[in-house]
């Protein structure tokens, strides 16, 4: 079928000068690509649920995620710089710095008059 189809291809690439032969190549092309592409997804999907199936030991679960590209980076915080010029060292003091940057103290002095009468006591 692979053989085929590559051979399809080709016939349709290299026919330049008659139009209606290309065109009618090219839809014969598309009516046997269509099929091969199927057959391969189903077959890929075939195999990775073979190997998913064989594969008993967790610590041997891994080396195939890495090789169907499974795999996921862990997100992580990166360090971040303070006002005063220093620099986060672990994860709570950077996720601090970010809060105090993104939510503004509330305190009732630097409310206007109509924010005072809406706030609560």
């Amino acid at each position: 079928m692979r053989k085929r189809t590559n051979a399809l291809r080709r016939l349709y690439q290299r026919t330049k000068n008659n139009d209606d032969l290309r065109e009618s190549r090219r839809v014969q092309y598309a009516t046997w690509k269509t099929p091969y592409q199927a057959t391969i997804k189903k077959e890929n999907i075939i195999l990775e649920e073979t190997l998913h199936c064989k594969i008993t030991d967790e610590s041997m679960k891994w080396v195939y995620k890495i090789a169907w590209g499974k795999t996921r980076q862990k997100e992580t915080m990166t360090t971040l710089q303070k006002p005063d010029g220093t620099i986060t060292a672990d994860m709570t003091e950077t996720l601090t710095v970010t809060m105090e940057q993104l939510i503004p103290q509330d305190s009732n002095q630097d409310d206007s008059l109509p924010q005072g009468n809406t706030k609560p006591c």
